[in-house]
């Protein structure tokens, strides 16, 4: 069991892999659509780049991301067997990911290039490929290894839990604790358990779908930042009468976020490299780039299932995956800005010379200076990249209904709304619902609106519905005792449905402004440089409104 300890050692090895040069590769169109007609023909155009395109990012040392898009692919394509064999390859590829070498990983983190080393997965994927393999086990009529799939997933869980817990035991800086990071787990997945509680019913054994049942709302409870929404009723799950048969629905929407590139120059934290001749300490601050997302969103807020004879179905949401992708990522990345500041002060010690190097190859002086606007617009390109390698077929959202009929054989249209407008609809002919068995329909929509396309906050984002509003920020200026030490502080309220917020500093020399801080909650941010500054709060609908410019 310590393999599924190891699903969360992005903290410290996989997600080192945020801060490297893409621009060799093919990158994922964000834009891309799914439909239902074309799936085999994009099976085709992946194994095909895979195999002829040295530059696509599948080659990029990414099997992963290959196996757990093919994989998918070929899932929502109705080959089952085909799909499990890439999702459960990919798996193992995750698990013997973390049993490598570790100098080479730490080699590749040290010198910015991740792309040295073989994508290892990110702790999300380790966890819904389980997923989808329960399902393609279902639908191979193996209910048994269905209901294994789903103990793998659970078992994840608990370990990246625990593993959370080991993380923030070992902080001994209570001010580090509060200024970079806090408990956001993904403990419980309402969408496991659910199918769990389905899996058990279907096999007869009312006690254990009981328990799984009680699981849902446990997870709802355990991570309210995360579900939510209000529960779907499951009550009717545990509760068929006899002589009828109940028929399930799932259905998922949209797509994944997908890693982008921010317009970074700046990065999160200050050290002191060195000492000048006067013997004060400059303030050096290091290149740090970050992963951002786009997000592609469903227009699908209502769906509807209708039956020939009039009776009707509504789904309830029961999973935000986008939502869960997106929190477990921003957790992991500013968790893993703590570790980088603690291996690199460990290996460079207080000179900081590797760092202090390269910026004098890029003209120091004026970092040194204070001038470090000039520098902001210099950066070196090569590093200031970051690592997009992630499956992109991911869903969305999942959506969960039902009905109990009399056995028998039925047809029906899904029917997908946003608000009274008809987005997309799926016919099913003929659906047999018998007594005492599992009848499951699963269903896919995958048309999304890009939100959060660029970063920059010269590009035009229109407001939408659940935009956030704008954070309320102050500034201050400590000055030290003694009159030497400046330190301009940045101080911000919670913005309800905020997962992250962003900070961004104006370069003079363009008049954009670039990011240069993340944090996950409300925090109090500083510098010891002083400027026009801007923070933007990031929801799971995308880019918030840009707080008020603030000049110190």
């Amino acid at each position: 069991m310590k393999k599924y300890f190891l699903v969360i050692i992005p903290l410290t090895l996989a997600f080192f892999a945020a801060c490297a040069s893409a621009s060799t590769f093919t990158l994922h169109d964000p834009e891309e659509q799914l439909e239902r007609d074309r799936l085999r023909e994009v099976i085709t155009k992946v194994n095909d780049e895979q195999e002829t395109n040295k530059k696509s990012i599948y080659n990029a040392k990414n099997t992963i991301s290959f196996l757990l898009d093919r994989g998918l692919l070929r899932h929502y394509a109705g080959d089952y067997a085909a799909s499990n064999k890439d999702l459960q390859k990919a798996e193992r590829l995750i698990e013997e990911a973390f049993t490598k070498d570790v100098s080479d990983n730490f080699s590749a983190f040290m010198t910015d290039d991740p792309y040295k080393k073989e994508y290892s997965g990110e702790a999300f994927e380790n966890i819904y490929v389980n997923i989808f393999c329960a399902l393609n086990y279902y639908r191979l009529g193996d209910l048994e290894n269905a209901l294994v799939e789903v103990r793998r997933l659970n078992e994840k869980l608990v370990y990246i839990r625990d593993s959370y817990e080991a993380f923030y035991a070992r902080r001994s800086s209570p001010s580090e604790s509060s200024r970079f990071s806090e408990r956001i787990y993904y403990t419980h997945s309402a969408l496991a358990r659910f199918l769990s509680m389905l899996f058990w019913r279907g096999q007869g054994k009312p006690d254990d779908a009981r328990i799984d049942s009680e699981e849902v709302t446990a997870a709802f409870k355990a991570s309210p930042s995360i579900y939510y929404f209000s529960m779907p009723d499951i009550s009717k799950e545990l509760s068929i009468p006899k002589g009828t048969a109940r028929i399930n629905l799932l259905s998922f929407t949209g797509l994944s976020p997908v890693k982008t590139p921010l317009s970074a120059n700046l990065g999160y934290f200050r050290f002191y490299w060195g000492r000048s001749s006067t013997n004060d300490e400059i303030p050096f601050e290091t290149e740090r780039p970050f992963a951002g997302f786009v997000f592609r969103r469903s227009p699908i807020n209502r769906i509807e299932a209708v039956f020939n004879d009039g009776k009707k179905v509504e789904l309830s949401l029961l999973e935000d995956m986008g939502g869960v992708i997106q929190q477990i990522s921003i957790t992991q990345a500013v968790n893993i800005e703590v570790m980088r500041k603690i291996i690199r002060g460990a290996t460079y010690g207080v000179g900081g010379i590797f760092d202090a190097v390269k910026y004098a190859a890029k003209g120091s002086a004026n970092v040194f200076s204070g001038k470090e606007d000039k520098a902001m617009a210099d950066v070196d390109d090569e590093k200031n990249m970051v690592d997009v390698r992630m499956s992109k077929y991911l869903p969305e959202r999942a959506y969960v209904g039902g009905i109990n009929l009399p056995p028998g054989t039925y047809s029906f249209t899904i029917n997908y709304y946003s608000g009274n407008t008809l987005v997309d609809s799926r016919r099913f002919q003929e659906v047999k619902a018998e007594e005492g068995k599992l009848n499951l329909i699963t269903d896919y929509s995958w048309q999304f609106v890009t939100s959060l396309p660029g970063m920059e906050l010269s590009a035009n984002l229109p407001d939408f519905p659940g935009r956030l509003s704008a954070p309320v920020v102050k500034a201050e200026k400590n000055v030290s005792d003694s009159g030497k030490y400046v330190r301009y502080n940045l101080n911000w309220e919670l913005v309800p449905g905020a997962l992250a917020y962003y900070v961004y500093k104006k370069n003079p020399l363009d008049g954009k402004f670039y990011l240069i801080g993340q944090h996950n909650k409300p925090a109090s941010f500083f510098t010891r440089i002083g400027g026009t500054f801007i923070v933007v709060a990031i929801g799971r609908n995308g880019f918030g409104v840009p707080s008020r410019q603030v000049s110190m």
